[in-house]
């Protein structure tokens, strides 16, 4: 069988041409997004997993942390501030929360564990440990 070049140009050459390249992109794009999908589950269950040891945890901070939230003006609030206790005050530039070590003895560590497992972000701050809740912590507390 020889090779006819006029057939190249040829509509229905063309037309299984486009359409086959128009299927695989419709493919992988589907491919994608549910992949997409899966995924995006997977987290939001790692989420859920990881809240619940916490809870277990520290179910007082995060009791407080979550009273803090749903009080009148302080839903936006993010940040917040360790301090040893409530006698000591902490000047500041934007409003925080302040939790104290002496109403939670392990403070400090239940922090650094809520670090560890991506629901906080440490701030740099070089005279008092600050740090800024994740919204999915935020969403966390709030749906309990």
């Amino acid at each position: 069988m020889t090779f006819d070049p006029s057939t190249l140009l040829d509509v229905s050459h063309l037309v299984t041409f486009v359409g086959g390249a128009m299927v695989g992109a419709a493919g992988q794009y589907l491919g994608d997004r549910f992949t997409d999908s899966r995924r995006a589950k997977e987290q939001a269950s790692e989420i859920k997993k990881s809240f619940k040891r916490l809870q277990e945890q520290m179910p007082d901070l995060l009791q407080e942390m979550k009273a803090d939230l749903q009080t009148a003006g302080s839903s936006m609030i993010r940040e917040f501030v360790l301090l040893p206790n409530a006698r000591v005050t902490f000047n500041h530039s934007k409003p925080r929360f302040q939790y104290f070590a002496e109403v939670h003895p392990h403070l400090q560590t239940q922090v650094d564990l809520m670090r560890d497992a991506g629901f906080v972000d440490e701030l740099d701050s070089a005279k008092v440990p600050m740090y800024r809740m994740r919204e999915h912590l935020v969403e966390e507390l709030i749906k309990t």
